[in-house]
């Protein structure tokens, strides 16, 4: 996939527009529409399908503030995961065209918010349906691993045996899958500090610039006192993923 180029915000009295593209012959491009309204600011982002021109996905921003910069601050944000999440997508021969959209969709809003059991259905469906594609596995074994660590113990078995056949599945295809390793740490008793780390240090090794592992490890550090290394860890994650 080619370097993704940002416009420049473009004030013309009320309206901003932003354009975001991919270089000739890619796919997907996008666009930002900023308008005024009595209660502030609100913008469109877009994400089309540059051959056909159909729309794959799209978000509306309030921030609720009068402040434009509230409003641009948050469409960064979104754009780069919505640019991250066509990055995957794109990057992978293992996704059919026709899924795009859903993956767009599920991906995006999975970054918003891990706890969208819409999303998260519709990445399971993904999963089944491309079973090789494996943006959609590592998603699903970081929500999932995340929603297990503080579930009900009522809900805990189920979601267990959901990972640990995602696992299996990850491993099948991808033998040291970052994910895959971090969903089994967070299996382990929350006593077992030393089999977090093991884990986590793994995934690390298999996958270093994977900040979710770094930020597992960072976490497991914390917990046991290590907090130099675990600061060290934190920054080089949110480097990753600015």
């Amino acid at each position: 996939l080619s370097v993704v180029t940002f416009g420049l915000f473009v004030l013309v009295g009320p309206i901003v527009v932003a354009h975001f593209f991919h270089a000739r012959n890619e796919p997907v491009t996008g666009k930002v529409s900023e308008f005024g309204a009595p209660d502030g600011p609100h913008a469109n982002l877009v994400l089309l399908d540059s051959q056909s021109g159909s729309l794959l996905w799209s978000g509306e921003f309030n921030p609720g503030t009068r402040n434009p910069a509230d409003l641009k601050q948050q469409i960064a944000f979104t754009a780069g995961r919505a640019l991250r999440c066509a990055s995957e997508a794109l990057s992978s021969s293992d996704l059919p065209k026709k899924l795009l959209k859903s993956y767009l969709t599920a991906c995006i809003s999975l970054e918003d918010s891990g706890e969208n059991d819409l999303a998260i259905r519709m990445m399971r469906q993904l999963k089944n349906q491309a079973p090789r594609f494996q943006p959609a596995l590592r998603a699903l074994l970081l929500v999932d691993a995340e929603r297990y660590r503080f579930a009900d113990t009522s809900d805990r078995p189920a979601l267990r045996r959901a990972i640990e056949r995602d696992i299996i599945d990850a491993r099948a295809i991808n033998p040291s899958m970052a994910e895959a390793l971090l969903a089994e740490a967070a299996l382990l008793p929350g006593s077992d500090f030393a089999g977090r780390i093991r884990l986590a240090t793994k995934a690390v090794d298999a996958e270093p610039g994977n900040p979710w592992a770094l930020t597992e490890l960072a976490a497991a550090y914390q917990d046991v006192g290590r907090l130099g290394q675990s600061v060290v860890l934190s920054f080089r994650s949110r480097l990753l993923r600015s």
